[in-house]
């Protein structure tokens, strides 16, 4: 055996030849002696992760991807991937060990490696259920090690990305229209919006004329038969819309009966499915442009009395909802 140990320092990225000749004891070289090239690699590999997207949310993922390079002159490439996911704070800050589908106290690189696919790289848990969970925010590590020999230059600036997993569907409601009310005018409809995440993405507004078998589109009514919806203006838990039909206000929708119902997006894409007035996200109200008619009574015109202790007669309104 023989060791060497040149005093020279190795510079990143050059490639280096040795070539060592053996002597016996006659002093005879041995012949063809080994000849041995290597590259000088110190620089680590850099890595990006293109899916999930940071702060975004999500009702159901996939492969989770991105890519790696190795940057420099005589680079070793890329070797393989690792993850790190981690729960933050609800329920708790554990890892996930994506071989053995578990959480952990301990962050495990090991236990979820991706695969390299030459250019980029896939990342794909092997039971979802266990993995994500409703309502959980989670944070997503890649890091990329390279083929020097030994352990590797490893990412040393991990990228990461923090996003949540989001089942469950927002709700919206109504406030304004209140249900079976009878109106004369209607300038504004306006109401509530619940989510585990607010704000949500959009709210659509369904109004729809019992009579025509239209919907209102936000500046005409649709063709009938068409379901047509508007969208609104949210404020975080909250929205608004005033660009309501003309026809409210006139004798046009006098004893006509419309159907008001919202339906809200949340931004993992996730839509409300469920409407009922015991919910107020479903509201019919009925317009009233002409008064009550008053018969019956029980003294007539210019007719002549002694004394009249009451008078009574009848009043009737074909739009009394009771």
């Amino acid at each position: 055996n023989y060791i060497f140990a040149p005093a020279a320092t190795w510079v990143d990225g050059s490639s280096y030849t040795v070539k060592t000749t053996g002597y016996n004891g006659a002093l005879y070289a041995e012949p063809g002696p080994p000849l041995v090239e290597f590259r000088i690699d110190k620089t680590n590999p850099d890595t990006s992760v293109d899916y999930p997207g940071a702060g975004a949310y999500y009702s159901d993922l996939g492969a989770i991807y991105g890519g790696a390079a190795d940057p420099g002159t005589n680079p070793s490439g890329i070797k393989k991937i690792q993850l790190s996911l981690q729960r933050q704070g609800s329920p708790d800050w554990k890892y996930y060990d994506n071989v053995n589908s578990t959480w952990t106290d301990t962050e495990n690189w090991i236990g979820n490696e991706g695969v390299w696919w030459g250019s980029s790289w896939t990342y794909v848990v092997n039971y979802p259920t266990v993995a994500w969970q409703n309502g959980w925010n989670y944070k997503l590590k890649a890091r990329a090690i390279d083929n020097v020999q030994g352990s590797g230059n490893v990412d040393g600036t991990p990228a990461e990305r923090i996003f949540t997993f989001d089942t469950a569907a927002a709700t919206a409601t109504l406030t304004v229209p209140v249900n079976n009310w009878v109106y004369s005018s209607l300038a504004i409809t306006s109401g509530t919006i619940a989510d585990n995440n607010l704000p949500v993405a959009g709210v659509q507004l369904f109004i729809y004329d019992q009579t025509a078998g239209k919907y209102w589109k936000g500046l005409e009514w649709g063709e009938p038969g068409v379901v047509e919806s508007t969208g609104v203006t949210v404020f975080y838990s909250s929205r608004t819309f005033s660009a309501l039909p003309a026809d409210f206000g006139v004798a046009g929708s006098n004893a006509k009966k419309y159907t008001f119902h919202t339906k809200a997006r949340d931004m993992a894409g996730n839509y409300q499915t469920t409407f009922s007035t015991t919910a107020f996200s479903s509201m019919t109200v009925t317009f009233d442009h002409s008064g009550p008619a008053i018969s019956d009574l029980s003294v007539t015109d210019n007719s002549r009395q002694t004394a009249l202790s009451s008078i009574s007669g009848k009043i009737s309104d074909p739009n009394d909802p009771n």
